[in-house]
C-alpha cells in the first residue's frame, strides 16, 4: 500500500478490513454500518468483504471480480434473509412480501425492485458473461451493494 494512502479500517471481533476511503457520508452508512451489520450473514459479509479487498488493491485488472463479489454479496443476504436458495434475478416475489410484510410503501417496493432488477441484469450483461463494464461504474456499483444491503439489514433487525 502506498505511504499516506486515505484507508478506512472496519474492526468486528476478530475480524479487520481495510479498504480505501471514499465520501465518508457514503463510507459511514453504505460500507462501514454494513459491514457491521452483516455478522449474521456470513456468506454476504464474505463476499462483500472480499469485494471492498479487491477495491483496496487498486489492482483494475481485478474489478470484474470486485463486481461479482458485490453479486454473490447481495445474493448470498437476500438468501439468508428470505430463507430460501433462489438466485439474485429470482427473488422478485419473495423479497416483494417481505417488504410487504413490514409495512414498506408500495412505491418504495416497486422502486428497489426494479432498481435491484437492473442490478442482477448488469451484472449477467456486464459481468458474469461479460465484460462490458466501465471502470468508472465500480464504485457506483459499491455504494449501490451498500444501499440494497442497508435497507434489508436495518428492516431484519441486523442494525442493532
Amino acid at each position: 500500500m502506498s505511504p499516506g494512502a486515505p484507508l478506512a479500517m472496519k474492526i468486528d471481533g476478530a475480524s479487520i478490513t481495510l479498504y480505501p476511503k471514499g465520501a465518508k457520508f457514503l463510507d459511514d452508512g453504505l460500507v462501514n454500518d454494513t459491514l457491521g451489520w452483516l455478522g449474521a450473514h456470513q456468506d454476504a459479509r464474505s463476499y462483500f468483504e472480499k469485494a471492498l479487498s479487491l477495491y483496496l488493491k487498486d489492482d483494475k485488472t481485478q474489478f470484474r471480480n470486485l463486481l461479482d463479489e458485490l453479486r454473490r454479496a447481495m445474493e448470498e443476504l437476500l438468501r439468508s434473509i428470505l430463507g430460501n436458495d433462489k438466485s439474485l434475478e429470482n427473488q422478485k416475489g419473495s423479497l416483494g412480501q417481505w417488504f410487504k410484510d413490514r409495512g414498506i410503501h408500495d412505491q418504495v417496493r416497486n422502486m428497489y425492485a426494479t432498481l435491484l432488477s437492473q442490478f442482477a441484469t448488469y451484472q449477467n450483461d456486464a459481468v458474469k458473461h461479460g465484460n462490458d463494464w466501465n471502470e468508472s461504474e465500480v464504485e457506483y456499483m459499491i455504494y449501490l451493494t451498500g444501499t440494497f444491503m442497508r435497507m434489508l439489514l436495518v428492516l431484519n433487525g441486523d442494525s442493532r
